[in-house]
């Protein structure tokens, strides 16, 4: 089910969940419950998380959260967004290894607005994403996503460095956010460069 008529609460796919869950569960489950919501312990049992289902996006970012408290102090004084950043690195890094590894095959040119808009679609039940490449720069924009938060968009960041590397076949990569809803912009846009 994609996103509820009646509440109209953005929704995400089981799979871009599936990543936070596993880290929670196997990191410190104590403190994880500390810094959950209580209806949200469930996913730190046995509640099975489907694939190709849908759950709340909020969830999912209270999930984020939780995690980066986690992770944070393991990071030797990175800060909080050093520390989203790195997990959307890290999450980047798996979906393109294995479910979406056809994302990032044919690099940063022929049809990558095309690729990007349907990652994003498979993952999210409201925003729309795109790419616009220049010569060795590429703008990541986000327009009308259901759950802006500032934790998504350093996820993001992180998450174009690694689509950037694995594309280009380079650790020679920044992203950067040049706009954000969270500052009044109309949309979200990531540019990437590399040498």
């Amino acid at each position: 089910m994609a996103r509820d008529k009646r509440t109209g609460v953005p929704q995400i796919k089981g799979v871009g969940m599936l990543n936070a869950i596993r880290a929670l569960r196997s990191m410190n489950k104590d403190r994880a419950r500390e810094l959950l919501p209580v209806p949200l312990h469930k996913y730190l049992e046995d509640e099975r998380i489907l694939a190709v289902s849908w759950y709340p996006e909020a969830e999912m970012l209270e999930l984020n959260r939780a995690l980066a408290q986690l992770l944070r102090p393991t990071m030797r004084g990175a800060s909080l967004e050093d520390t989203f950043v790195h997990m959307g690195y890290l999450s980047g890094g798996i979906d393109l290894a294995k479910m979406y590894a056809s994302l990032y095959r044919g690099g940063v040119d022929g049809d990558l607005t095309q690729r990007v808009a349907t990652g994003w679609k498979q993952y999210h039940d409201t925003g729309s994403m795109s790419a616009r490449v220049e010569a060795k720069r590429v703008y990541f924009e986000l327009e009308e996503y259901g759950l802006p938060s500032q934790e998504l968009c350093w996820i993001q960041r992180g998450w174009f460095v690694a689509f950037l590397e694995r594309s280009l076949e380079t650790r020679q990569v920044t992203v950067a956010e040049t706009q954000c809803r969270q500052r009044g912009a109309h949309s979200c846009v990531w540019e990437g460069s590399w040498l």
